[in-house]
């Protein structure tokens, strides 16, 4: 009889260890979704958006497996930040060689980010033979005009798989994006807006414009902001030694660069090309591809 008793006694334990296990992965698959209330759609999306941006940030879902309740949610979302940050400082850079890509310096001397948020959002990673000829022409630059460096805006995720929004074709870390030369107000050089889009150099009349102006396209002219977001005039003489820089390396296969930048930078060469009307203007940045 007691050993009825004992042997009932295990397996109904076993059935609620198996019970809690099985309960506890469903929370970590839900993640926030499991969450009571409104608000875990609200921390779905936080984390859904963080993701599409960073590729990393996808390590907090789990997180939200042990939260429950308003307190608790914020509790994982501050675990997941610290997480995230973590692994972006010195795990990822470690470990994204093993998938073929590297990371471009933040703060380096002949290349750097123009903006260091593109760093805390994992996005200057590419291949090898990439970060090669961007170091390589940086180091060139800067033997042509001392102090002038190429300053990069995205480039790509550690990892394959995740597209790199709002990009169309950086997804294989063969394509990164540079900021123009602008001289600003102090005499420093560089990019021509805050974060380096958007700043654009218009053209000089309107008959140059490459496209007519549309809302429904994705040029993204941001005509209104352009007072607020251009800083500065641009540096013709820093961005043409800049192109002509990358251009000196054959790997460098294609730059897209608006026509009537080129036209005035005075650059003839069968690898800057036009991007086309439905994509976004390339004369705020340049885009570079093996």
């Amino acid at each position: 009889m007691n050993d009825g008793v004992t042997e009932g006694s295990a397996d109904s334990e076993d059935s609620d260890r198996t019970g809690q296990r099985r309960g506890l992965l469903r929370r970590v698959v839900a993640g926030p979704v499991g969450l009571p209330g409104r608000t875990r759609w609200v921390w779905a999306l936080a984390v859904v958006v963080a993701t599409l941006l960073t590729q990393i940030a996808v390590v907090a879902w789990p997180l939200f497996a042990f939260g429950r309740g308003r307190r608790r949610a914020w509790v994982a979302a501050t675990a997941g930040l610290v997480l995230y940050a973590v692994l972006t400082a010195f795990v990822v850079p470690r470990v994204a060689p093993l998938a073929g890509r590297v990371q471009l310096p933040c703060f380096g001397d002949v290349v750097a980010a123009h903006h260091w948020g593109y760093c805390v959002l994992n996005r200057n990673y590419v291949v090898p033979d990439l970060a090669h000829e961007v170091e390589a022409a940086a180091i060139a630059l800067d033997e042509a005009q001392p102090g002038l460096r190429i300053e990069y805006l995205d480039g790509g995720f550690p990892f394959a798989g995740l597209p790199m929004l709002p990009h169309l074709s950086h997804g294989d870390g063969e394509k990164l994006d540079l900021a123009l030369v602008f001289r600003h107000a102090d005499g420093e050089r560089g990019g021509g807006s805050p974060i380096g889009y958007f700043g654009y150099v218009q053209p000089a009349t309107a008959e140059l414009a490459a496209c007519p102006a549309r809302w429904w396209d994705l040029r993204w002219d941001f005509a209104a902001l352009q007072s607020t977001l251009v800083q500065g005039t641009l540096d013709a003489d820093g961005t043409e030694a800049t192109l002509q820089s990358l251009l000196a390396r054959e790997a460098v296969r294609k730059i897209l660069i608006e026509p009537h930048l080129e036209d005035s930078l005075g650059i003839v060469s069968d690898r800057l090309r036009f991007q086309g009307c439905y994509a976004a203007r390339h004369d705020d940045h340049v885009h570079i591809q093996l």
